[in-house]
């Protein structure tokens, strides 16, 4: 039996046979009507595409990675999950790999990408941006997401908005003796959204005070370990109001507190990211929301199209705006 070429397919799709080429390279520059006759063609001649030899040609391997920094938080899986939608629907495969937020695994999982000859790289960076003059040279494309950057193309959320709205809803429900809970200074997203706090307390005037603590992971028991330390101050210098730099750390201190203060009474506590977890929580967690799944998606398109393109390549940097969920954990605090 003759095996089924691309022709083929293209005559019984009634399409050239370059519509159907971009149908299986180039998906987004196919209409809707088009896909779905050379989608129906391939279906019923059970066309295979001849991957090996489609690598060959274009001297590209159709697979991106994606080095995350923690996969053990389900924020950098649900990043991940964006990014995989946004590689499966282009036609590639997403590898991804983490660096267990180490900066000796982040360059040892981009030594492996860069070997096997990707034809780019997603990276979240750990504590902060590798050397990615390597993969470059290699002419490996890369985007950073989560991280904003003048040199790649680069996907981001405005996280001093975050820690301001974070900040001032504490202060709106009457809180003026207030904690910020981060990961270490040298962390971009850390050092915005303290500074971003920070800017709340200032325009709250004489009365709001702000104390900071910064530990080197941000995790669960990060977050017991720092609900215990509230709970051994004296009743009059506990803080009244916690921003957490991620949800993990809220969950955690608020499993500590609850049993001891009342939340949101005593204590009322805002999260970030908003994770599944948040909004499940026996009191349901305050967070600022981040649009995770988007962020992951959009920066594999940023990271293909940058792959794909023919003229000369320009950086694109996008910010998106995060949103406060206002829940049990702060709400009716007063």
């Amino acid at each position: 039996m003759a095996q089924t070429r691309l022709s083929d397919v293209a005559r019984l799709a009634g399409v050239s046979t370059g519509s159907v080429s971009n149908f299986l390279n180039r998906p987004d520059r196919v209409n809707a009507e088009t896909a779905r006759r050379v989608g129906d063609a391939i279906e019923r001649l059970g066309y295979v595409p001849n991957t090996t030899a489609r690598q060959l040609r274009r001297g590209q391997s159709e697979a991106i990675g994606f080095v995350i920094t923690d996969i053990s938080n389900p924020f950098f899986t649900t990043l991940a999950t964006g990014a995989a939608q946004a590689a499966r629907e282009a036609g590639y495969a997403l590898l991804l790999a983490t660096s267990a937020d180490d900066e000796s695994g982040q360059t040892q999982y981009l030594d492996v990408f860069e070997n096997r000859n990707l034809d780019g790289v997603l990276v979240t960076p750990a504590r902060t941006t590798p050397n990615l003059d390597k993969l470059r040279a290699n002419g490996t494309k890369v985007v950073l997401v989560d991280r904003e950057s003048d040199d790649y193309c680069s996907v981001s959320v405005d996280d001093v908005a975050g820690g301001l709205a974070a900040t001032k809803h504490l202060i709106d429900v009457g809180k003026r003796r207030l904690m910020f809970v981060g990961g270490e200074r040298r962390i971009q997203q850390m050092r915005d959204r303290v500074r971003g706090a920070r800017a709340a307390v200032l325009a709250a005037g004489d009365g709001v005070t702000l104390v900071e603590e910064h530990r080197e992971t941000l995790s669960i028991d990060v977050g017991r370990t720092i609900g215990a330390e509230i709970l051994a101050l004296p009743p009059g210098e506990r803080p009244d109001g916690v921003v957490a730099a991620n949800d993990l750390v809220a969950l955690g201190m608020m499993q500590v507190l609850s049993g001891a203060m009342s939340i949101p009474g005593e204590i009322a506590i805002v999260g970030y990211d908003d994770i599944d977890f948040a909004a499940a929580s026996l009191i349901p967690l305050t967070t600022v929301r981040q649009p995770t799944r988007e962020l992951g998606y959009r920066g594999a398109r940023m990271l293909i199209a940058e792959i794909t393109e023919t003229g000369e390549h320009e950086h694109v940097h996008q910010v998106f705006q995060p949103e406060l969920v206002v829940r049990a954990s702060t709400l009716n605090a007063r």
